[in-house]
């Protein structure tokens, strides 16, 4: 006995397909549960009760059993039958029985019940077959995964809602964006009818609409799997479209089960007839049972035959439902499938119409709920995939994490570059005071109409980023912009709207221009730069193109740098009347081009890195008035001709990287000249004409075979930068005292045993500035001389040499006539100390936080000055290297980096194992690192009061803890930067100002507790001090120099501090001129904590 429960493993054997079933195959479902019921019901009864009963014939007649005897029949009759007569038994019936039941029932009655099973499972497999085939159950199954995660994701709910948001207000994006009226209606046609290349189809670029919409926030988390499903979404819809198996599999198999209807009806109409309740037998087992004719009775007869009856009323409608799908499939385009209604509904008008088994699918489930395929459009549209990539970016770059990536490049502007990203944060456009911006190998960009917050906003960087722009974004960089930065590998990603950059005066390419390459006449719209003033091109050029010529005509400044490929045509330079600067570097020139001598507005030109052999051309350039500066580096030039002399208006000349063996003495007749290079050429000596050049302020002949310095060169008192290394020389004359202006000796490379004492004179050279092997500086009367001199201590010494070696007299300051004090011999080192104990800072072991910018970052540079060994943390490792450039610049070691935020314990910990595990110990702590948040008791909030405490006090806590064990060991010192704020109470400042009384308390505490084992602990209490902190803070430009003016007022001494102030307090409380101060908090802010308010 089967139950009926077991019956519905037929029709629900995977729940997850149920919404691929259409309302048809769940009802034929249903109707197949029906007819198993019946089949089951059937066999089950044929199974237990008596299949036939029969009984032995008396009267027969025409071998047909007859109830009673007729004297109407012609033929006479037995009345009594023949044969042997006896009683059958139960078991002659039972074999009657049987055997009547196998061959005398009609097949169609005896086998009904399996039939009906039969069938029923056919049509129940041809309703599932496509679900277990394995061609399509993978794709299936597949497709019903990827559907139920998009239909249950936060960011289909949120996609959906904004489309909600728009229908009913659809003012409300006008809103959100801010800058949205009639004006940037007129701007973006005015855009449009500017730029005809530009493409004016109805899209996002038209409409200059950039959603901020806040309904809905998904979390990081959310975020990432909504981004995970539009790549599978994309990987599904590539393999699925690509065939139909799946629908030429469903409509096989529904015309299947129409033919199997068809079937059905015929036969089971023919014989359901035969179903009767009464049978005659007649059967040859008459010597058996003593009797050959018996009347059967059939008991499931009736019944079967009404179970037929119903069984063919629900075959024909089965079958109706069969044709009815059939012709649906037939009179459809099941193989295309349209988003047509969701696009007009929804705001993602791009929504792709899909084809194939991807299309047949969708077409299903809309039978099931249409619902699914509006809510799964939402992850086949790139609006949507953008929204959720700018929501992602927006939560990874947050504006604190981008602002640490803010650098200054060289031009001292503030610089944000960010690499291989999905889009540009939202958060990038709340920069105000960002000056230049970089996308790096961003492929797919739009810029948005927010950039108009960058009102700072003047250059920038499109490096292998095709950006697209929308009207407005495009109207505020034409008004806006002035440089423009773009490499590219193929000429069409360089984005055509930047020719309507009307106010741009710098443009930038770099990328294949070669002829080849350039057959899409994409550059042509240079000509619509009306205000270009400079064009550098970074190509593989054989000819300047004529777009670039007719562009010359109002260019100031030409560069191309042909990376090695012959620029053979230069004819076409003589058109650009207005060059004030022209390079042709790496071009493969042999010859200075002649068209180079009719532009008498030069000023400057760079041949560099080319294939000049000879210059004899020079003579022409006696009549380029203007010209003062001539680069004719990284050449072959083997000789200068005598007509350079002929060059009187020369300031600067680079003839570095030659091969020239002999200076003309013509050269000297340039008496203008401030800048000489001459280095990495095979000269033997300096003219003595050399002294004639009064006004050089730079000389430079590295790498010859000088074995002697003329002393004419000390007749040149301007010069800041002597550079001598790598030469043949053994001395130094005396005479370098004379050259008070000197910055920057190089000396390394020579075979010098020591250096002259008078370079002691030359105040403006650092230690940073003297390069020379560690062995030949030492010859010199201290280690830190050099620093010392900079630093104004031997201002009014006198120098002599003795036999001792020398001695440093102090001047006269009281204008007595009576000298100071003198010390004498080599013991000035020792002697000098004990006066300025601050050297011992040499060698030792320094953390320096905060060193990435402000106090930090002088802290550090003025230690390694002294001598010591650094570890330096930061947030900004761009800051941070630059500010390890600068220390090492000073003869210093090179500092241990250990970047990161501090109010992360783990990288607390971090910190001081690696600075344990690379210096073996430590022997000073700097906590330079802090932030500075305006606020008062109103405006300050938990979240800014828990930040401003976690970084100034909770950090410092923390590395102060974890340093002290090793602090013990060196008996080192601390050094904490306080505040002003934390001495004097100020408002508007309150967290910021309870910080720093948290840190003047805890380094006296820490002082007592740690004064038994000899560590050091103290305090520097800066004032105003003009770093970038306030800036961060908030203040603007304008404010900043209110404040800084206002400081004039607050500071007793007038004015505010600078950050070397605060750092040599530092050093003086670290260093062993301290030894007898512990518990201090120094203020160093020009006396404001002594001042009352007035």
């Amino acid at each position: 006995m089967i139950p009926i429960t077991e019956l519905r493993y037929f029709v629900d054997t995977q729940p997850t397909y149920r919404i691929l079933k259409p309302w048809w195959d769940v009802f034929t479902d249903y109707l197949s549960v029906v007819m198993l019921m019946i089949a089951v019901f059937g066999g089950t009864l044929q199974v237990t009760q008596d299949k036939m009963i029969c009984l032995p014939c008396k009267w027969v007649v025409n071998k047909t059993c007859r109830k009673y005897f007729n004297a109407t029949y012609s033929v006479p009759l037995t009345l009594e039958p023949q044969g042997i007569q006896y009683d059958l038994d139960r078991h002659q019936y039972n074999y009657v029985d049987a055997v009547c039941y196998e061959n005398k029932l009609h097949w169609f009655a005896k086998y009904f019940p399996y039939l009906v099973l039969l069938h029923t499972l056919i049509f129940l497999a041809c309703s599932n077959f496509w679900f277990k085939f394995p061609w399509t159950s993978s794709k299936l199954e597949h497709f019903v995964s990827i559907l139920l995660k998009c239909f249950d994701s936060p960011w289909t709910t949120r996609a959906l809602s904004e489309t909600v948001v728009e229908e009913s207000d659809p003012k409300a994006l006008v809103k959100m964006n801010g800058s949205f009226d009639k004006k940037a209606s007129y701007v973006s046609e005015d855009v449009e009818a500017s730029v005809p290349m530009l493409s004016t189809t109805r899209s996002r670029i038209e409409q200059g609409i950039v959603d901020h919409s806040e309904t809905g926030v998904l979390d990081k988390k959310e975020g990432e799997q909504a981004k995970a499903l539009f790549e599978k979404v994309k990987k599904f819809r590539t393999h699925v479209e690509e065939g139909d198996i799946v629908y030429r599999l469903y409509i096989r198999q529904t015309i299947i089960k129409v033919v199997k209807f068809i079937l059905i009806i015929c036969y089971t109409g023919y014989y359901v007839h035969n179903i009767q309740f009464s049978v005659d037998c007649n059967v040859d087992i008459e010597s058996l049972t003593g009797y050959r004719m018996y009347n059967c009775a059939h008991p499931l007869a009736t019944l079967f035959k009404i179970l037929a009856c119903f069984y063919i009323s629900l075959v024909i409608v089965y079958g109706m439902i069969c044709v009815y799908t059939l012709s649906w499939m037939l009179r459809r385009s099941l193989k295309k499938y349209s988003f047509e209604s969701i696009r007009e509904e929804s705001s993602y008008s791009d929504i792709p119409d899909v084809k194939n088994d991807f299309a047949f699918m969708l077409h299903m489930i809309d039978q099931y709920d249409p619902l699914y395929s509006k809510r799964f459009a939402v992850f086949l549209s790139e609006v949507s995939e953008n929204k959720l990539r700018q929501l992602n970016l927006n939560n990874e770059w947050t504006l604190e994490k981008l602002r640490q990536r803010i650098t200054k490049n060289s031009q001292e502007k503030l610089e944000l570059h960010l690499f291989m990203l999905s889009g540009i944060p939202d958060t990038v456009f709340d920069l105000v005071e960002l000056e230049v911006l970089k996308l790096e190998l961003i492929p797919d960009v739009t810029i948005p109409p927010i950039i108009a917050q960058l009102t700072n906003l003047r250059e920038m960087w499109l490096y292998h980023t095709p950006a697209k722009i929308e009207a407005p974004a495009l109207a505020f960089l034409r008004e806006h912009l002035k440089s423009l930065h773009i490499k590219f590998t193929d000429i069409k990603e360089i984005p055509l709207w930047i020719y309507s950059l009307k106010n741009l005066s710098e443009l930038h390419l770099t990328g294949n221009l070669s002829a080849d390459n350039n057959r899409y006449i994409v550059i042509d719209g240079l000509r619509e730069l009306k205000r270009l003033k400079v064009l550098r091109l970074k190509s593989n050029l054989t000819k300047l193109p004529q777009v670039v010529t007719d562009v010359g005509m109002h260019l100031q400044k030409l560069s191309i740098n042909n990376e090695g490929t012959k620029l053979m045509v230069l004819n076409s330079l003589k058109k650009m009347v207005n060059l004030s600067e022209l390079e042709l570097v790496r071009c493969d020139l042999e010859r200075i081009p002649h068209s180079i001598f009719s532009l008498h507005n030069l000023q400057e030109i760079d041949l560099k890195d080319n294939n000049l052999k000879t210059i004899e051309e020079i003579i022409s350039f006696q009549h380029l008035h203007r010209l003062v500066c001539l680069k004719l580096w990284y050449n072959q030039i083997a000789y200068i001709p005598i007509q350079i002399g002929t060059l009187v208006n020369l300031e600067r000349l680079y003839l570095n990287r030659n091969k020239i063996e002999k200076i003309p003495h013509q050269l000297f007749f340039c008496r203008k000249m401030r800048f000489l290079d001459l280095s990495h050429n095979n000269l033997t000596d300096i003219p003595s004409e050399i002294g004639t050049l009064h006004n050089l302020q730079y000389l430079a002949v590295t790498a010859n075979r000088i074995e002697a310095l003329p002393p004419e060169l000390f007749q040149c008192k301007k010069l800041r930068t002597l550079n001598l290394g790598n030469n043949c020389l053994q001395s130094l004359p005396s005479r370098f005292g004379e050259l008070t202006s000197l910055t920057q000796l190089e000396l390394r490379g020579n075979r010098l045993e020591g250096l002259p004492v008078e370079l002691g004179e030359c105040r403006l050279l650092k230690r940073s500035g003297l390069i020379v092997e560690d062995n030949i500086f030492n010859t010199l009367p201290s280690e830190n001389f050099i620093a010392l001199c900079a630093s104004g201590f031997y201002n009014g010494c006198i120098f002599h040499r003795n036999i001792k070696g020398f001695m440093v007299q102090t001047g006269d300051p009281t204008g007595t006539g009576k000298g100071g004090t003198s010390i004498w011999g080599r013991k000035f080192e020792d002697e000098f100390s004990e006066h300025l104990k601050v050297g011992s800072l040499n060698g030792k072991v320094t953390l320096i936080t905060g060193a990435s910018s402000g106090i930090g970052a002088g802290t550090a540079v003025l230690f390694a000055k002294l001598g010591a060994r650094l570890a330096l943390n930061g947030r900004d490792v761009d800051n941070l290297t630059k500010i390890a450039k600068e220390c090492e610049a000073c003869g210093a070691d090179k500092p241990l980096l250990v970047p990161g935020d501090l109010t992360d314990e783990d990288i607390v910990k971090k910190t001081v194992e690696e600075v344990i595990a690379h210096f073996g110990k430590l022997d000073v702590l700097i906590n330079s690192a802090g932030i500075l948040a305006m606020g008062s008791i109103e405006t300050t909030d938990m979240a800014q009061y828990d930040k401003v405490m976690s970084v100034n006090v909770r950090s410092v806590y923390h590395l102060t803890h974890l340093c002290v064990p090793h602090l013990i060991k060196t008996k080192g010192s601390i050094v904490n930067v306080s505040s002003v704020n934390g001495q004097r109470s100020f408002p508007g400042v309150l967290a910021y100002c309870m910080s720093k009384s948290a840190i003047d308390q805890f380094t006296r505490c820490i002082a007592l507790e740690l004064a038994s084992k000899q560590v050091r602990a103290n305090s520097v209490c800066p004032g105003v001090i003009i770093t970038e902190v306030h800036k961060r803070a908030g203040l603007d430009e304008d404010q900043y120099a209110q404040f800084l003016e206002k400081c004039k007022v607050t500071h007793a001494l007038g004015r505010p501090g600078e950050v070397e102030e605060v750092a040599h307090a530092i050093a003086f409380l670290a260093s062993d001129a301290a030894t007898f101060i512990t518990g201090v908090n120094l203020p160093v802010d020009g006396g404001r904590h002594a001042m009352c308010p007035r």
